[in-house]
């Protein structure tokens, strides 16, 4: 089984206080106990530090950064997946489907991957065709 893991996910899994906490903890046990090869996006892991630094601080930030790191398999953007993710993009019709989104998406589509994610930050709907 493989799986891409989106920051939505990581920042449930490291800030207890998110909504998607349980869930993020229950999938990534599952995730675990199946063996599953977990991919991890630069894309990804720069929102997840962003915003978990502000909640968390810095020092806790990096922590988990090195974390994720050694446990998961970082996955190299291309432009070839750099364009797709794009192109995905430009299709969007809500502000809340973003250009990270559209990296997670492009990189599915890449490894014949069916996606989901734990929100779709409200009721913007992915477009993607």
């Amino acid at each position: 089984m493989t799986t891409i893991v989106d920051a939505d996910a990581l920042i449930g899994l490291a800030d207890v206080h998110d909504a998607h906490h349980q869930t993020a903890t229950q999938l990534a046990q599952t995730l675990e106990n199946h063996q599953a090869r977990v991919i991890l996006l630069p894309t990804a892991l720069a929102e997840f530090a962003t915003i978990v630094a502000d909640r968390l601080g810095l020092t806790q930030t990096k922590q988990a950064v090195h974390l994720l790191v050694q446990h998961y398999s970082l996955y190299q953007i291309d432009s070839a997946l750099s364009k797709v993710a794009i192109a995905l993009y430009d299709k969007q019709t809500n502000k809340k489907n973003t250009l990270f989104d559209c990296y997670v998406m492009g990189t599915a589509r890449e490894l014949g991957l069916i996606v989901s994610f734990l929100s779709m930050r409200g009721t913007g709907k992915m477009v993607l065709s």
